[in-house]
């Protein structure tokens, strides 16, 4: 059975390893990060060193989708079409599935 993996899951993780650190260097979504950034701070002494990895926007350089995956999209939208939903996200429009 998966252990259960709260906020606190990774210090808990650290401790039972017994893994001694004196930085943290964070790399995920940025509003995943923010908030893993905010619970450690809640919980680690003020001596450890929390490091924020890419910030999204501007971070991450422009990718062209191949077209067999914009094919393969396409062949996918024609069965579930209604499950797909338009996002705006500032200049750019992009699609996400939600196919579960």
């Amino acid at each position: 059975m998966a252990k259960k993996r709260d906020k606190t899951y990774l210090l808990n993780l650290l401790r039972e390893k017994n893994v001694s650190f004196k930085n943290i260097i964070l790399s995920q979504d940025a509003s995943m990060q923010n908030g893993m950034d905010a619970i450690l701070r809640k919980y680690i002494p003020d001596d450890i060193k929390i490091i924020n990895g890419p910030k999204g926007k501007n971070f991450i350089v422009h990718v062209d989708i191949p077209e067999n995956v914009k094919a393969a999209f396409e062949e996918l939208k024609s069965v579930y079409g209604n499950k797909i939903r338009e996002v705006h996200r500032l200049n750019s429009v992009s699609y996400m599935a939600n196919l579960s």
